[in-house]
């Protein structure tokens, strides 16, 4: 059991919120009260506290930067895959130019939609479609999963757009 579960949570709080604020600069409206009341809870120290939203926000930051290059011709890195479903690709151009602008400009996240802050995930409708994108993480060997999607170079980040009906 950490010291910290016998002080005033507001104690935590603001020790996690000073933390954060000194490695990113600023406070992160993604830091969510009930995820810091729960690791006080845990026993977690306010550094492991604010490392864990630390990381979220990198892979946020990271997200935002894939889909900030959803283009035609696509212009990635190595470890940036974007892939578009059959229906998507069946559409014609034009509506597949507008669903990739719409994917790029998403800021739509809420707690329902995106509630680990990491931006990973959308959905809009476009002419009566509803459009789902969705960012994973996998290991450079693209067989499993990322350990850490923070770490790019361990992480492959792959953005597929696809029409609701072929999830």
């Amino acid at each position: 059991m950490s010291q910290w579960n016998e002080k005033p949570f507001i104690d935590y709080l603001n020790a996690v919120d000073d933390l954060i604020e000194a490695s990113t600069g600023k406070l992160t409206e993604q830091r969510d009260i009930d995820e810091v009341a729960a690791a006080q809870e845990a026993g977690d120290t306010p550094e492991e506290c604010a490392r864990e939203f630390e990381r979220r926000i990198k892979i946020r930051g990271l997200n935002d930067a894939l889909r900030a290059r959803v283009q035609v011709p696509f212009f990635g890195t190595s470890h940036d895959r974007i892939f578009q479903s059959r229906g998507v690709s069946a559409l014609p151009p034009t509506d597949q130019i507008e669903i990739m602008a719409r994917v790029r400009d998403f800021d739509d996240f809420t707690e329902d939609n995106d509630p680990y802050g990491e931006h990973d995930f959308g959905a809009f409708t476009y002419r009566q479609q509803k459009i789902f994108w969705k960012i994973d993480y996998y290991a450079l060997d693209m067989k499993h999963g990322s350990e850490d999607p923070a770490d790019t170079s361990q992480t492959v980040r792959v953005l597929t757009i696809m029409l609701a009906e072929e999830y």
